[in-house]
Parts: structure tokens; sequence; C-alpha cells
């Protein structure tokens, strides 16, 4: 049975080749061009959205920064934690369950009961001895009714969905093309700062300038000034005492 890690390592490495097909405002097309399995489009919409759709996962994460850049949106879905994006899915399967799972963390946790000097309870040791449940809800039920919810509505078996690994691969994998993409366009000088950064250095400028010039104004009236009164009163100047 794959652990969650090594369904990460399997979306990455599935991902790994991608590249970005063809793009729009707030829109990019992956694909491998080795073959034409596993497109997949991402695109940023309005509010802090990010969709990922194609061959490959269907589902959308919300962000509440919602005027966030569509780049900065899609490194955040793809570098967070499986458990952190996965509650800020809006659309498609954060989780999935799987029967084997269940039956395995079932007994361990029968298995940790029984060793802390508790009992786990009738129920929930027919479940293990009994035909085990072929769906979440029906293991949910007999859970309920074996009196075994001290985990918070924990379900065993639940785990997070490939849909979820797959997306967020493909977000890792389209922020390296879009970073390793600007250290390209920086290396050369075709990449510009960014246009916040550039109206944050006008702005500053602009506040700057007028205290620019009074500063050179004082100073000239100051050495008039200063000449003036030497001259009326010593016969000398500031330049002829330097």
């Amino acid at each position: 049975m794959s652990t969650v890690e090594d369904d990460i390592k399997r979306a990455d490495t599935t991902y790994a080749k991608h590249e970005i097909k063809s793009r729009g405002e707030g829109r990019w097309l992956l694909q491998n061009p080795e073959w034409t399995d596993m497109w997949t489009e991402i695109l940023h919409c309005e509010a802090g959205t990010i969709i990922v759709h194609g061959d490959g996962p269907d589902i959308a994460f919300r962000s509440y920064v919602w005027n966030a850049e569509g780049h900065y949106l899609v490194r955040w879905a793809g570098r967070g934690g499986t458990d952190y994006i996965g509650s800020k899915v809006c659309m498609g399967e954060a989780e999935s369950w799987d029967r084997d799972l269940a039956l395995e963390e079932l007994r361990e946790y029968v298995g940790e009961c029984i060793d802390d000097g508790e009992t786990p309870g009738q129920g929930l040791v027919s479940l293990l001895m009994e035909d085990f449940p072929e769906h979440p809800h029906d293991l949910a039920r007999a859970m309920y009714e074996a009196n075994a919810y001290d985990h918070d509505g924990w379900i065993p078996g639940t785990r997070p969905s490939w849909t979820l690994i797959a997306a967020q691969a493909a977000c890792r994998r389209l922020t390296a093309l879009l970073d390793a993409e600007r250290k390209s366009g920086w290396e050369a000088g075709t990449v510009t700062e960014p246009l916040p950064l550039t109206l944050a250095r006008c702005v500053v400028a602009g506040a700057l300038f007028p205290v620019l010039v009074f500063w050179v104004v004082w100073e000239a009236a100051f050495d008039c000034a200063y000449n003036w009164l030497n001259r009326f009163f010593t016969g000398t100047s500031k330049d002829a005492i330097n």
C-alpha cells in the first residue's frame, strides 16, 4: 500500500517533464512534449481562486488573499501541506477513502486501546471480526453506533486524494518553470522589476524631489546671505576665506 509520501513523489515524477505549451492572462497550459496525456491547465480566477483541470486533476483552491497575483497563488497551492491546502478546496475532492488502509488503521487503534488498558468497545471489535464495511459512510455509522468517536469524527482510511496531490504537483511544476523563466530573464536583462515596485519607487522619488529642491535652494540662499554679511561687516567673503 502506497503512502502519501509515495503518491507525492509519483505525482512530481508525472509532471517532471511538463512544459508551458500555451498561456494567457491568468492561465497556463502544461503538457509533456513527449506525449499528450496528462495535459493540465491552471487558471487564476478572481477572488483568490486557483482552478486545476485537465487529464489528471479537476479541483479548485480558494485563498483568502483575494488580490494576490496568479503566480503567487500557484506557488501557495503547490507548496502548502496536503492537509492545509486540502482545507482550502472549494471544488473537487480533497480526500479519498481506502478500505485496506481503514482496516489497518482501525486494527492499530484497537491495539493501542488494549495496550493502554482501555476497552475499545465490543462494537468496534466486531467491525474487525465480521465483514468490514465497503464504504466510508457505513464505517462512520458503525463507529458511531460503537461509540468510538473520541477523535473528533475521525474515519479510518481517510487520506489526501490523488486529485489533490496531482494538482499540487502541477502547481509546483508551473512554479519551477516560471521561476526559471524569471531567473533567465533577469540574467539576460529582459525582465524588469514588478510594476508595484516600480510605482513605489516613483512615489518615493516624487516625495523626495521637493525636499531635494528645498535643500538646494536653502543652501544657495544661505551661501548668498553669508557672503553678503561677510562683505558688509568684514569686506571678505566665504569663498575668499576658503
